[in-house]
């Protein structure tokens, strides 16, 4: 009889083949956070719970913890960006703003990175002053105060309705063959395949025996055949964003905090090539 349930969006892919079973009408909140949460699963998981309003929360370890959130929509249009529901507005109290590539404000539905200020901001990293100087800046707001700001690491733009979207993060940006590529973007598609659509599932970067970076497919999976699945990459996406291979795996790493691990995932498709 749970009333209020907060988890990392992994969970509900553990889940996903008891959805036909799970009838939990006392949930009144589905509150999610920690990883990007995908709009198709949860499109399956709100019949689970008929009677729940579901939130999509942001927000990192050092904002304590929760900066933004989004209502999702039963039976109407959702926002999302490349599958991923909106982290939405922040709440009371919370300021946001997205650089761009030069440090500068970006305007609306520019993508940038996400900063945050706030009471509950931290401090500061404890003994590590080089981190601290990189991570954190002053900016005057719109309202001529002064604020100290975080830069969360996370790429976003904000809507014209204030809204923010969800890109990926700076770092699952990698170079191929000198082309910049965003994971998020491979993923989307991978994940629009039939052969997957029900799968967990994570492109990432690993090097090959030339020890250059080369893409890869992760399935949380039994073995399938994947030659429909790359020819219809080659049909969605350019020649160096397309995967050359596909691993799969029984169970992806997951570090303390329940999100998928992907050094640890990297070490083990070293282990399987």
């Amino acid at each position: 009889k749970l009333t209020v349930l907060k988890m990392v969006p992994s969970i509900i892919y553990y889940l996903r083949p008891y959805f036909s079973e799970i009838n939990a009408p006392s949930v009144r909140y589905s509150i999610f956070g920690g990883e990007k949460l995908y709009e198709d699963i949860v499109n399956d998981w709100v019949k689970c719970v008929p009677n729940s309003k579901v939130l999509n929360h942001y927000g990192p370890t050092e904002f304590t913890v929760c900066s933004n959130y989004y209502k999702y929509k039963s039976n109407k249009k959702n926002k999302s960006y490349n599958g991923v529901l909106s982290i939405g507005k922040p709440f009371k109290g919370v300021d946001c703003l997205i650089l761009d590539k030069e440090e500068g404000i970006a305007s609306n539905n520019q993508v940038g990175e996400l900063c945050l200020s706030g009471n509950q901001l931290t401090s500061g990293y404890y003994k590590n002053e080089s981190l601290n100087l990189t991570s954190f800046f002053t900016h005057k707001t719109a309202n001529g105060i002064s604020k100290r700001f975080y830069k969360t690491g996370d790429l976003c733009f904000m809507d014209d309705d204030g809204d923010y979207m969800y890109v990926g993060r700076k770092d699952f940006q990698v170079k191929i063959g000198g082309y910049r590529v965003e994971l998020g973007e491979i993923e989307y598609h991978v994940r629009n395949h039939e052969s997957t659509k029900s799968k967990n599932t994570l492109v990432i970067d690993v090097k090959n025996t030339s020890n250059n970076d080369e893409l890869v497919i992760v399935v949380e999976s039994i073995q399938f055949d994947t030659k429909a699945l790359l020819e219809y990459l080659n049909t969605k996406l350019t020649d160096y964003m397309v995967p050359k291979k596909v691993f799969f795996i029984d169970n992806f790493p997951h570090n303390k905090n329940g999100k998928i691990d992907r050094k640890a995932l990297r070490n083990i498709i070293k282990i399987k090539r």
